[in-house]
């Protein structure tokens, strides 16, 4: 039994304009028609044939600007938590003259990091 692949009975594109802006691609809309044209009506002239392999890239979802800065602050936080614990724990250490020979020099680190 031969297998169907779904890129043998459609077609794919984007907006032309997009490639003008410096966003390019940012909306990563992909339109999709039937193969045997009878769709090629609803082809508007600002649309431009990719492959299927290049659909697939644009279809992957990319986070935004601000999606992405929110994201990196979140993590610059839990970071910088961890880098605050990992003081406070060497510090109690050194306090309770618990401290291993090591442990004074990984302070030190954690500290420059914070």
């Amino acid at each position: 039994m031969e297998r169907i692949k779904i890129g043998d009975y459609i077609k794919y594109f984007k907006d032309k304009d997009k490639d003008k802006d410096k966003d390019k691609d940012k909306d990563n809309q992909v339109f999709v028609y039937e193969i045997d044209g009878s769709q090629d009506a609803y082809i508007s002239e600002n649309l431009i044939s990719i492959t299927a392999d290049e659909a697939a890239i644009l279809a992957v979802s990319q986070p935004s600007t601000e999606e992405a800065i929110a994201s990196n602050i979140i993590l610059k936080q839990s970071l910088m938590r961890e880098a605050s614990q990992q003081i406070a724990i060497l510090q109690d250490a050194i306090e309770l003259d618990m401290a291993s020979g090591n442990d004074l020099a990984y302070l030190k680190v954690w500290q420059n990091i914070v």
